[in-house]
């Protein structure tokens, strides 16, 4: 399987939008669906059946929802470990070998919780697009144009994530960044997306993309 899917603990998208981002896949059947502890409530408010479940259960308040999946693989591991539950999730899709992969769930937690799914997307097997409750959340490489969907009006936020310069040209947004050179500690706030197609080329570097899916 090309594609993968992997729920997190924390908040997640509305399922409409699960719905929407499923069937802009090659082949929705086809997608491999990791659950990550408690990230199995979110399959379960999706309707996805999850392949594989992984964790060590600090987080699944219920261990009876396991039963609601007997097809399901499940790797349950001590809380004494190296690697965060979502950081599992994306090694056992390495292991199906997963190409592209999507992460539902992960907001409205803790910081250091999300902050450290900021930094998955600085790897280079990082999610093709994150979906919490309120933001979707890319990772915009170099050498790479994107034409993003979007509303007009959206609020849009930009960020390097490379340790050197990072530079790009973008069409759709209010304030474009063709002339600008960032590098570590720089940032674009609240940008405004004035078309429903956002198009960026990354000329050099790597870009953090968030969008706002709820009012601010």
């Amino acid at each position: 399987m090309d594609v993968g899917i992997v729920c997190t603990g924390g908040l997640g998208p509305e399922k409409e939008l699960v719905a929407s981002l499923l069937s802009r896949t090659e082949d929705p059947d086809r997608i491999f669906v990791v659950a990550a502890d408690s990230g199995l409530l979110l399959c379960r408010e999706y309707g996805l059946t999850p392949h594989l479940f992984v964790g060590d259960l600090d987080s699944l308040p219920d261990r009876s929802v396991l039963h609601a999946f007997p097809r399901t693989e499940v790797r349950i591991f001590p809380r004494d470990k190296d690697y965060t539950d979502t950081e599992l999730a994306i090694e056992a899709l390495r292991e199906r070998g997963v190409h592209r992969w999507f992460l539902l769930g992960g907001g409205g937690g803790r910081a250091d919780q999300f902050l450290g799914i900021v930094s998955l997307c600085m790897r280079d097997f990082h999610p093709e697009v994150w979906l919490t409750h309120r933001e979707e959340i890319r990772v915009l490489r170099e050498g790479c144009r994107y034409r993003i969907d979007v509303q007009r009006g959206d609020v849009i936020s930009l960020f390097p994530l490379s340790c050197g310069r990072c530079r790009a040209v973008t069409r759709g947004l209010r304030w474009p960044l063709d002339s600008l050179e960032w590098r570590p500690g720089d940032m674009g706030i609240s940008n405004e997306a004035v078309d429903d197609v956002v198009e960026v080329i990354v000329m050099e570097g790597r870009y953090l993309w968030v969008r706002n899916l709820a009012p601010v």
